[in-house]
């Protein structure tokens, strides 16, 4: 029979334990390019203009703009119609949607409309707004106190190149109270716990070793 205070600490655990790796995946999958650019350089090359602008060069026209900027502007595309708007009022337009020092030659370049052009400025905005809002999810998971257990698997895993063995190995020291505070458990019990649980795949990622000697024992 098992003791249930174990199973409910195992149950415990497990969920820090798939948070844990969850919250690792989420950051370090936050795009580190912009993925609307083959569509820009797709319309610069379709109109001759592959040469004459770098798509970075386009992008980095807005690093003088502010995340909460670049969040308004998104919303003045649509507000704008900016898709919509007729050449002679283009110009301006961008003005409206974002105010802030961008070049006129850049200015110029996404008011031309051939070839789906109206995409250009949307989608630099949209790459910007999502990457800052991304990097701010990330930075609120980072320094939120989440409990005991999940703090305790977080340690110093946002330092660390490999984070699942990082968690790995913060993991076990909770079970084995290698951490000040933490109870300590045979791992035997939380074997059977977790399989109980229907959690075999945290047993054979956190502990490989005691499953092999649990079948090495039933051969017997």
């Amino acid at each position: 029979m098992l003791d249930q205070h174990v199973l409910e600490r195992t149950k415990t655990i497990i969920a820090a334990y798939h948070e844990a790796l969850n919250r690792n995946q989420f950051i370090r999958h936050i795009p580190k390019e912009m993925k609307r650019k083959n569509d820009i350089e797709r319309i610069l090359f379709a109109r001759g203009q592959e040469n004459r602008y770098s798509v970075d060069e386009l992008y980095s026209a807005f690093d003088d703009i502010q995340p909460y900027e670049i969040r308004q502007a998104r919303l003045k595309l649509s507000e704008t119609n900016w898709h919509l708007t007729p050449h002679a009022d283009r110009l301006v337009t961008t003005y409206e949607i974002t105010a802030n020092a961008i070049d006129l030659s850049c200015r110029e370049l996404f008011c031309d409309f051939r070839h789906g052009g109206y995409r250009i400025l949307g989608d630099i905005i949209c790459d910007l707004d999502d990457m800052y809002r991304a990097k701010e999810i990330a930075d609120h998971i980072k320094h939120q106190d989440d409990g005991k257990d999940l703090n305790a698997l977080l340690s110093n895993v946002y330092q660390t190149g490999d984070y699942r063995k990082t968690v790995v190995s913060n993991c076990i020291k909770v079970m084995t109270s290698h951490i000040e505070g933490a109870e300590k458990f045979d791992l035997n019990e939380v074997l059977k716990c977790a399989v109980a649980l229907g959690e075999r795949q945290f047993a054979l990622e956190v502990m490989p070793s005691v499953v092999l000697e649990n079948c090495r024992r039933d051969r017997r």
